[in-house]
């Protein structure tokens, strides 16, 4: 991975180090070496910028999530978007459903309060007794540094028959196995 100075659409004062990009062989997920810390993350999330995730149309993972959160029938389950920037995709789930999201970019956070999110700044801040009915990761297990003891964190947040519905970057997409680690994704 190249040295950047660029991230979420802002000039960054300091260039932040490439690395290398790795797939693990068990579970196929991609990740980079090394990582940053979390406050250096967090640093580079929190950067005022609310546009930088949105879309003008609805992604097919995002319909394939709304789909499984519709198949349910129920009304009144709760759902939490980690890493929800704006809720956009919060947003398309209809407004019986009680809609939560961890976002660390606080003008997004705004953005998605104002949705009628109800949004923590961070996944500690979720009370110790909150139960979800389901759990969104769209983009956001690859930037992760600790993937499992993170799912085991949030599955102990899952209602009895809860579930995490995952997304994520697709080492298989031609565009990835062609570009490689030049493809503009591997950039975050």
């Amino acid at each position: 991975l190249r040295d950047g100075l660029g991230f979420a659409g802002l000039t960054l004062e300091a260039r932040v180090s490439g690395g290398l990009l790795f797939r693990c062989l068990n579970c196929l997920l991609g990740f980079r070496h090394p990582t940053l810390g979390e406050a250096e993350y967090i640093a580079l999330y929190d950067n005022k910028q609310t546009s930088q995730w949105t879309s003008n149309s609805i992604r097919t993972d995002w319909t394939l999530i709304l789909e499984r959160i519709h198949s349910t029938r129920k009304r009144g389950l709760r759902v939490l978007d980690i890493g929800c920037n704006t809720g956009e995709l919060l947003a398309l789930v209809p407004d019986y459903f009680k809609k939560y999201g961890v976002e660390v970019n606080k003008a997004a956070a705004e953005v998605a309060a104002a949705r009628g999110i109800t949004v923590y700044h961070h996944i500690e801040a979720i009370p110790a007794a909150a139960q979800f009915d389901t759990i969104i990761l769209s983009d956001v297990i690859e930037h992760v540094t600790d993937p499992a003891s993170f799912l085991t964190y949030l599955s102990g947040l899952l209602s009895t028959e809860g579930e995490i519905l995952i997304t994520t970057g697709d080492f298989e997409n031609h565009l990835w196995r062609k570009f490689g680690a030049s493809w503009w994704y591997c950039s975050f």
